[in-house]
């Protein structure tokens, strides 16, 4: 969860559809904070995220024509 909420980033919301219920993002950006502290919100981990997907190449780079 660390890497979720500091660093990464990924965090997988569903509007409905044939996921019944939703999961909005702010669910997830509650739970860093109340995991970690009241710094953690969206300001804090989009510069962090963008960060990571630059070094790391992001979805830019992935090559894969299938996946699991």
């Amino acid at each position: 969860m660390w890497l979720c909420c500091n660093e990464v980033g990924f965090m997988q919301t569903t509007e409905g559809g044939i996921f019944g219920k939703t999961v909005p993002l702010q669910y997830y950006i509650d739970m860093c904070t109340d995991m970690f502290d009241a710094s953690v919100t969206m300001d804090y981990l989009v510069p962090r995220n963008k960060a990571a997907q630059t070094y790391y190449g992001g979805s830019d780079k992935y090559t894969a024509l299938t996946g699991i």
